[in-house]
C-alpha cells in the first residue's frame, strides 16, 4: 500500500483502516474505544496549516474522526466516498470538499482502482484572514450537504496545481509565501461556495449577457468604458450590481478574466511574461506582478514553472 498521509502522523498511523461495511458500521467505528479526535497543536507545528496528500487503494479507508480546525480537500483521481455527521456523498476528480471543526467524517475509496486527494488542514486565524479578503462572513453552521464545491473548469488547474505544489514542496518557499497560498486557495473556494449558496437569487440577465460580452477579447482589452457601454447602465449601478452579485467592482472583474487569459498563455506557450502581461491587457509591470501574486499567490515566472512540473511532471 502506497501514500502519502495528510497529517503527518495522523493518518499513516491512527487513521487508516482496511474496514468495509454498510453506513451503519462506518459510523460505529471506534477507536480504542473513543472517536479520533485531531488537534491542531499537533497537526500545524506552529505554521497554522498542514497540506498533504493521500493515496487509497484496496479497500482502504479512513477511521471515523474529528478535528479542531477547518480542512479542504479536492479529489484529483479517481472517486471518493466522504461519509460526514451522518450522511455520505461520492466526490469525483475536481470536486472540493470544506470541512468545519468538529465535523465528524471519513473517506473510504469508490468505485475506483485508486482514489488519490490532497487535503489542507488550516486555522481560525487563516479561515478569518481569507474571509475579510473575500469580504464575506461564511455561514459555518450551514448543513454540511451544502459544503461541497464544484469547481468552475477554468479554475480547476490553477487550484489544484497550487494545493499539490503546496504538498509536495516543503523547502522551496518561506513560511509566509506557503501562507500566502493557503490563503489564496481558501479565498477562491470561499468565493465558489459563497456563489453556489446564493445561487437561487438570480443575476440579472443584463449583467450576465454583459459579464458573458466582456470575455470576449477586444472587450476585456479596451477595459471599463467598453464594460459600461456593453451593460447600458451607468457606471454607478454597474458598480452596485457587480458587487452584489459577484463581490468584485467592474475593474477586478476585468483585471480577472486578463489575469486569466496570462495563466492560459504562461501555461501553452513560450511567451515571454512582459509580451504576455501586454497581449492580455496590463500596461504595467509592477500593478502586474501585484495583481498577480495576489490571485494566485505566486509570481507569474514561479507560477509557469509550476504548472509546467504539474502538466509535464518529469
Amino acid at each position: 500500500m502506497c501514500y502519502i498521509d495528510i497529517y503527518g502522523f495522523a493518518f499513516g498511523n491512527h487513521l487508516l483502516g482496511m474496514s468495509r461495511g454498510s453506513v451503519k458500521d462506518i459510523y460505529r467505528q471506534e477507536m480504542f474505544g473513543v472517536r479520533v479526535k485531531l488537534e491542531a497543536e499537533n497537526i500545524f507545528h506552529g505554521m497554522g496549516f498542514h497540506i498533504g496528500e493521500t493515496v487509497l487503494k484496496d479497500g482502504m479507508m479512513t477511521y471515523m474522526h474529528t478535528h479542531d480546525f477547518f480542512e479542504l480537500f479536492l479529489i484529483e483521481e479517481g472517486e471518493v466516498r466522504h461519509y460526514i455527521n451522518g450522511g455520505q456523498s461520492v466526490m469525483r476528480k475536481g470536486d472540493i470538499y470544506f470541512v468545519r471543526p468538529e465535523d465528524e467524517h471519513c473517506f473510504q475509496r469508490g468505485n475506483c482502482k485508486k482514489a488519490q486527494f490532497v487535503n489542507m488542514a488550516f486555522s481560525d486565524t487563516i479561515f478569518q484572514k481569507a474571509e475579510e479578503m473575500a469580504n464575506l462572513c461564511f455561514d459555518t453552521k450551514r448543513n454540511a450537504d451544502r459544503m461541497e464545491i464544484h469547481l468552475p473548469p477554468r479554475m480547476e488547474l490553477a487550484v489544484q496545481s497550487k494545493m499539490a505544489f503546496l504538498a509536495r514542496d516543503k523547502t522551496s518557499l518561506t513560511l509566509l509565501t506557503r501562507q500566502d497560498l493557503v490563503i489564496s486557495i481558501l479565498l477562491d473556494c470561499l468565493l465558489i461556495l459563497h456563489s453556489q449558496e446564493n445561487y437561487e437569487e438570480s443575476v440579472p440577465e443584463w449583467l450576465q449577457k454583459a459579464c458573458q460580452r466582456m470575455r470576449q477579447n477586444q472587450n476585456y482589452l479596451n477595459g471599463l468604458e467598453t464594460f459600461i457601454e456593453i451593460a447600458g447602465k451607468s457606471q454607478e449601478h454597474l458598480t452596485r450590481c457587480m458587487k452584489k452579485y459577484y463581490h468584485v467592482t467592474p475593474t477586478e472583474y476585468i483585471n480577472r478574466i486578463r489575469l486569466e487569459q496570462t495563466t492560459i498563455l504562461l501555461e501553452t506557450t513560450d511567451d515571454s511574461i512582459l509580451d504576455i502581461m501586454l497581449e492580455c491587457g496590463f500596461n504595467n509591470v509592477s500593478h502586474f506582478n501585484q495583481l498577480f501574486k495576489k490571485n494566485y499567490g505566486l509570481t507569474p515566472s514561479r507560477y509557469r514553472a509550476l504548472n509546467h512540473s504539474v502538466i509535464n511532471p518529469a
